[in-house]
């Protein structure tokens, strides 16, 4: 892999690198799991899990798609229970939540992790299950959630749907009550019986469960249905009260989500971070490998480790492996401190250089990857181990690129490209069976990566680069194939021919050819058009981020400099300026064709000189600007909806007040759309004015 970055010719620090897998990074991935058990955020509970059976390991929520289907194997995900290390994320639920509206430039990736995380409106308690069979269980918890805290002082028992994990499967949708299990009333200590029903009921619900009443006469009467007997007992206590009793015997009580839940983080898999806690031989209790002996590595799971905090001496290391995302959460701190023995990134760095600026990554990731590395952010932040909250200022989601992918439609199994026969239109597996053909993202689990070596190879860099970037919006999905490039070469040749042309027709010039100047005509034909790229292209590419759109612009400049007098390169300035600009404009998105041609425009005698430095790289270059005598774009944006857009003198808007530009918007440039947004009844509120390099924005 770091052969193909390289072979792409982006420039990264490689003095940077680390590797997720090498204990000398994990073990700040384990320092930081025994702090979230030092804090009370970790637990080892019986859950209800989605089971993968072709990776025959435990999936989180945020890994299964909206088919029910894993992530990563595409198999039908089932729900089993099972032993797992959970953390309690939705603790930090309403902050999280809360802190999405300081995040102006997340824009609809704050809008999907704000409806992942759900409205925060409820109060979470952990009620201990006990069995018919077995003592209290530490272990196995019940979760509810319930807007009104006192309520719990004064319920007897409790009602789950069908669809809760406790209810027993093949009931034929009849009500009745759980007969082995109760769980217990953290307030007035009762243990509460547990009623499974499927009866209408106007009564608020959360994670398909409630409190039930029996002074209230439509619980009475389903507890009288059922033949079912509570223990009554309420208590007159104030929302503190209820919440100091939860704190204290470590209940919960906290506001939070009404849906997100707690983070399963094990793993039944060999490779992954090491879970770095110590089980007790009987099973009943755990402790965290102490510091000093991190990195807990692999080939000591599942073997004896001595330890005091355990009443035995000793214990067994625990067997499964962390989730991956939970390395992912936050090593974008080790890039600031990678050689860093002592601690996993240096504070006063973080101080210095969090947030990070940009990041670039799929929208797929918003309410996971983005969702879990704000939550750890936020941890690492309250136990002082970074000095910012947010983590990440800015974000450009760009598209998927997806591949053919085959499916056994039977499984959902992926099958890899060379065991696939085509016949006619369809596609047969190995064993004949007709395959399901899909454009799904890009992994190894789904046999359908393109070896990047093999484009750069047949195609260039630079060419390569460009298929990527003008195959679709930046936010758009791109279904990776064997693309036509024929467009994308023909403009690079109409470029060259361009360069060349002006190379040639410069050098016959001064080299004792007849020299005439332009007309004016003809230099104002070239000054509009530059005006006009220009000011198209920077947009695109400043505001709009929509590269696939600025190299259509750039492709515009360069067939109207193809329909030139070859003689305009000899003696028109502005054309020389034309060409000039096109070429550093083209090194965004073809950077080495762009040097060579800017290579060809300094050896040839210039016009204007000293409006470049020719004997620096192209890179090293201004970006062009558009002229002050210009029109550029004025833009009424609202919710992030371009609304309308018109040209606009430069020196009109520029150097003039906020108020002055409101003004200049409703009464002339954008009269219409206002004077329609009073016909409707609206009103212009919170009005912030962006200028930009070539435009201003409304």
């Amino acid at each position: 892999m770091k052969n193909q970055l390289k072979r792409t010719g982006v420039d990264f620090d490689w003095n940077r690198e680390f590797f997720t897998c090498d204990p000398s990074f994990y073990q700040w991935t384990q320092w930081i799991f025994c702090k979230m058990f030092e804090k009370g955020l970790l637990r080892r509970s019986m859950t209800e899990v989605h089971w993968d059976p072709v990776d025959q390991t435990v999936l989180a929520a945020e890994q299964i798609n909206s088919n029910r289907r894993s992530w990563r194997s595409g198999a039908l995900a089932e729900k089993r229970k099972l032993r797992q290390w959970v953390i309690e994320t939705p603790k930090y639920a309403k902050e999280l939540s809360e802190g999405l509206a300081k995040l102006p430039e997340w824009k609809e990736v704050a809008d999907i992790q704000a409806n992942w995380i759900g409205k925060c409106d409820v109060f979470r308690f952990h009620l201990p299950l006990k069995s018919a069979h077995m003592e209290l269980s530490v272990e196995e918890v019940f979760d509810l959630r319930i807007r009104q805290t006192t309520d719990l002082a004064k319920a007897d028992f409790l009602v789950i749907s069908p669809e809760h994990s406790l209810a027993e499967k093949n009931k034929n949708g009849e009500d009745y009550c759980l007969s082995n299990i109760t769980a217990m009333n953290v307030v007035t200590g009762i243990q509460m019986p547990i009623i499974v029903s499927s009866r209408d009921s106007e009564k608020e619900s959360f994670l398909n469960a409630r409190l039930g009443f029996s002074a209230d006469a439509e619980d009475s009467k389903l507890l009288q249905d059922l033949n079912v007997t509570t223990t009554p007992r309420s208590l007159n206590l104030t929302h503190n009260d209820v919440v100091e009793i939860a704190e204290f015997g470590g209940y919960g009580g906290y506001e939070t989500s009404r849906t997100l839940v707690d983070w399963v983080v094990s793993r039944q898999r060999r490779w992954g971070t090491p879970i770095p806690m110590i089980i007790s031989k009987d099973g009943s209790s755990a402790v965290p490998v102490p510091a000093e002996k991190l990195p807990l590595l692999a080939e000591q799971q599942g073997k004896p480790f001595k330890t005091s905090a355990l009443k035995e001496g000793s214990g067994i290391v625990e067997n499964d492996t962390l989730d991956t995302f939970f390395d992912s959460s936050w090593y974008y701190l080790r890039y600031l401190d990678v050689d860093n023995k002592n601690a996993l990134v240096d504070y006063e760095l973080t101080k210095k250089l969090m947030p990070v600026d940009v990041y670039v990554g799929g929208i797929e990731h918003a309410a996971v990857h983005m969702f879990f590395a704000r939550f750890v952010s936020y941890f690492l932040n309250d136990i002082g181990a970074s000095a910012v909250r947010e983590p990440f200022s800015r974000l450009v989601p760009q598209g998927i690129v997806r591949g053919k992918t085959f499916i056994r439609p039977e499984t959902g199994e992926y099958v890899k490209p060379d065991l696939v026969k085509s016949s006619g239109s369809d596609f047969l597996g190995p064993d004949g069976e007709k395959l399901d053909v899909v454009f799904e993202k890009m992994s190894k689990s789904k046999h359908n990566g393109v070896d990047p070596l093999v484009v750069l190879e047949r195609d260039g860099i630079d060419l390569a680069r460009l298929q990527l970037l003008d195959s679709a919006a930046p936010r758009a999905p791109i279904n990776w194939g064997d693309s036509d490039l024929k467009g994308l070469k023909k403009w690079l040749d109409r470029l060259a021919w361009v360069v060349n042309t002006y190379v040639e027709q410069r050098r016959f010039a001064e080299n004792g050819g007849e020299l005439k100047v332009a007309s004016e005509e003809v230099e104002e034909v070239y000054k509009e058009n530059y005006n006009y790229f220009v000011r198209n292209a920077s947009m695109l590419l400043e505001v709009l981020h929509l590269h696939n759109t600025a190299i259509a612009r750039l492709q515009g400049l360069t067939n109207a400099l193809r329909k030139m007098n070859p003689t305009d390169a000899q003696n028109s300035v502005e054309f020389e300026r034309c060409v000039h600009s096109l070429v550093i404009m083209t090194q965004v998105f073809a950077p080495h064709t762009a040097a060579e041609f800017w290579a060809a425009l300094s050896s040839a005698p210039s016009l204007r000189g000293d409006q470049w430095n020719r004997n620096s790289n192209v890179w090293e270059q201004k970006w062009p600007q558009v002229d002050r005598d210009a029109e550029i774009d004025f833009i009424i944006t609202v919710d992030d909806v371009n609304c309308g857009r018109v040209a606009s003198p430069r020196l009109a808007l520029e150097n003039v007040s906020e108020d002055a530009v409101r003004a200049l918007a409703e009464q002339e440039y954008h009269k219409s759309f206002f004077e329609h947004m009073k016909r409707k009844g609206s009103l212009s509120r919170n009005f912030q004015l962006k200028r930009e390099t070539v435009s201003t924005l409304l």
